[in-house]
């Protein structure tokens, strides 16, 4: 497996604009006789500003990416295919890029952006709370950190001869924990968005973006499974491809014969993967 999977670890830190309001909440502590701690108040200084938004969406985006392209690992990292190392370099360095431009213009523009929040704030606008143009700049943040799926060797030069097929196990016993999880997150994904096919199927409200939805699952299920090599899961993506994504779903709906034999599949492959799970 290890030649297979590499595990990355991405870090993103923009501004933010949100900020405690503690005049006015210790001004109400004090009317209602509490304590300024158990009170949670904030406000966002540049609420309206489209080029913070950028700075956020583009964000967003990037960590969007690296969320899909990847699988829950530990340690804080993810995993990857390694065919895929040279994809989302270049990926993730034109979402940096990106993120970078709209910092820059965000940053550069701060008259115009404090100007600009000082009627929507009121009495709520202190000059003094809004960042420099450095500042903005500082607070941007991009790393990522790839590493190899540790093994045994990995440890060989700190660890005791004698020590090292114990590791071994332990470290098996921990990748197969890791890669049985990925598994068993999308199966249950495909599951829960098999469930209510029947009774769309039924009442004739089954739609073709579900279906698409299904195919997607299905493509990246049976991606990873190549790698897995889980036999259980290979017949249930087998057969979802036969007997549900290969028609349209106004096929299903009318022809009772192909919805005859849909609803038997969704059956049978829900049983499948509950006995999986």
């Amino acid at each position: 497996m290890r030649e297979k999977f590499m595990l990355g670890q991405l870090s993103i830190s923009v501004y933010g604009d949100r900020k405690t309001v503690t005049k006015e909440k210790n001004e109400i502590a004090d009317r209602y006789q509490t304590a300024p701690a158990l009170l949670s108040m904030s406000k966002h200084l540049m609420k309206n500003s489209q080029r913070l938004s950028n700075v956020l969406s583009a964000a967003t985006e990037a960590r969007g990416y690296w969320s899909r392209i990847s699988k829950d690992w530990d340690g804080g990292f993810r995993i990857f295919r390694a065919t895929e190392y040279t994809e989302i370099i270049n990926e993730l360095s034109e979402k940096k890029a990106k993120i970078e431009t709209a910092t820059n213009n965000f940053a550069n523009n701060m008259e115009e952006e404090i100007e600009s929040a000082r009627i929507p704030l009121g009495k709520l606008f202190d000059e003094k709370e809004f960042p420099t143009p450095d500042e903005i700049k500082n607070r941007f943040r991009f790393d990522f950190h790839v590493t190899m799926v540790p093994d045994a060797n990995d440890f060989r030069m700190s660890v005791a001869e004698d020590s090292i097929k114990d590791l071994e196990k332990q470290l098996e016993e921990r990748h197969n924990t890791n890669y049985h999880c990925i598994i068993r997150n999308m199966v249950r994904d495909l599951g829960d968005l098999l469930k209510p096919m029947g009774e769309k199927l039924e009442a004739e409200t089954l739609r073709q973006t579900t279906i698409n939805k299904v195919d997607k699952i299905i493509a990246d299920l049976e991606s990873w499974n190549e790698i897995f090599e889980n036999e259980e899961v290979a017949a249930v993506v087998k057969r979802v491809k036969e007997d549900v994504t290969k028609v349209s779903a106004e096929s299903m709906t009318l022809n009772p014969f192909i919805k005859d034999k849909v609803e038997k599949s969704l059956e049978s492959v829900q049983n499948s993967i509950e006995a999986f799970l």
